[in-house]
């Protein structure tokens, strides 16, 4: 995509090169370095299948085996988010301790951040690069702080003896759902961090957030998870986002847009415009329906505007390709399954057509000399700009559905 957009001929490479190089040079080599890096926090790496322990009870348990750390960062580096004990990031054979949390985290976010710069190299524009990586760091920094401050002051509501209660036992806020080991805000930390890319990895209960909390690593998923995105879903999000932000900048001020020095047209809008909006007619069509028929609220263990969340957070989830969900969702019905498979498919298929498709029609497509006049696509200003378009157009999309779930559950309390 990046050929296409930035390169001057048609030719845009060859799939199953990029593909190898991609596994030989970057993924198998950062496998082996952080499987021993867990291996050496205590995480669980071996061939020997079950063993018996004796429980403090008096009794004996089997306790699952297998290859869990190299199987643990091929999951993160892949942004997957499966697990081999069931449990996501929260088992401590797979996540032992506060290290490893932040380990896993950086394995997350680190390649999803690294092809932002790759990006910068190909066109040979490292500003340009800088410019996005600065706009997902935003964004990003944005979703943690809410998420981390709400989870810290816990929940307000609670009885002032409970709340005593909860304070002597952690001082640190709402510990519901959450791992001793990480506390609200590690936990937090680690939930953004994985539903702002399409791991999904999250290493607490979702469903025990606090409005606010939840809404914060919600919002990051309905952004596009831009920030940073998984591994090059990021970055062609937000360059699709960028090509919009560069036509509404053009209309502002009356020139032809124009990114990377080709320019924006008719044919090239209207693939944006498919883009930005397929997942987002799917996730509200699908929930909608499923908020008034008897098979969509049957399902639902918390009625009102938590419902409401736990919904569309499943559609939302499984069009992102991220696989975390709202507890309180008995979605394994025929209407969830076989709705849930329809967003699904037009989640991740549907964005890859349309962002190769607009890549294809700028590929080859004559590339004009910079000017006074070309907006610089590098700097603060349009860095700010893009952030702005990303919130609004998001908001104008989701705000509805937000006001009707987590932030109407936050003001009725």
């Amino acid at each position: 995509m990046v050929r296409g957009i930035a390169g001057s001929s048609r030719r845009i490479g060859n799939f199953w090169v990029d593909f190898t190089r991609s596994l030989v040079r970057v993924f198998v080599p950062l496998s082996i370095v952080g499987a021993i890096v867990l291996v050496s926090q205590g995480v669980v790496q071996n061939l020997t299948g079950f063993r018996t322990a004796s429980t403090l009870a008096g009794g004996t348990q089997q306790i699952p085996g297998g290859p869990v750390a190299s199987m643990e960062v091929i999951k993160l580096l892949g942004t997957n988010g499966g697990s081999m004990y069931g449990a996501g990031g929260a088992h401590p054979f797979e996540n032992p301790t506060g290290f490893t949390n932040l380990f896993d985290l950086l394995l997350v976010i680190v390649l999803p951040f690294a092809i932002i710069f790759m990006f910068g190299r190909l066109i040979g524009r490292p500003r340009q690069a800088l410019a996005i990586a600065a706009v997902m760091a935003a964004i990003f920094l944005g979703h943690t702080v809410i998420a981390m401050q709400a989870e810290l002051h816990g929940n307000s509501q609670l009885p002032a003896s409970v709340s005593q209660v909860a304070s002597a036992i952690n001082p640190g806020g709402n510990m519901e759902g959450k791992e001793l080991r990480f506390g609200p805000s590690g936990s937090a930390l680690m939930t953004v961090g994985t539903m702002g890319t399409t791991a999904g990895a999250t290493d607490s209960a979702l469903d025990s957030y606090t409005p606010v909390g939840g809404a914060a690593a919600f919002v990051a998923i309905l952004l596009g998870e831009l920030s940073p995105g998984g591994d090059g879903g990021g970055l062609y999000g937000i360059l699709v986002l960028a090509l919009l932000s560069v036509f509404i900048a053009g209309l502002m001020v009356g020139r032809t847009p124009e990114f990377l020095g080709k320019k924006i047209r008719a044919t090239q809008m209207k693939l944006i415009v498919a883009y930005v909006l397929a997942i987002p007619v799917v996730v509200l069509a699908f929930g909608s329906i499923s908020l008034v028929l008897g098979a969509g609220t049957s399902s639902i263990l918390n009625p009102g505007m938590h419902g409401l969340t736990e919904v569309t957070y499943a559609y939302a989830s499984v069009a992102q390709n991220n696989g975390s969900a709202f507890a309180g969702l008995a979605s394994n019905t025929p209407w969830y399954d076989i709705t849930l498979g329809i967003t699904m498919l037009v989640g991740r298929f549907t964005p890859i057509v349309l962002a190769l498709a607009i890549a294809g029609s700028l590929a080859g497509a004559r590339t004009h000399a910079r000017t006074r006049a070309t907006l610089d696509t590098s700097g603060p200003t349009f860095a700010a700009f893009l952030v702005g378009v990303i919130v609004i157009v998001g908001g104008l999309i989701y705000f509805p559905m937000l006001i009707l779930g987590p932030i109407g559950e936050r003001i009725v309390g």
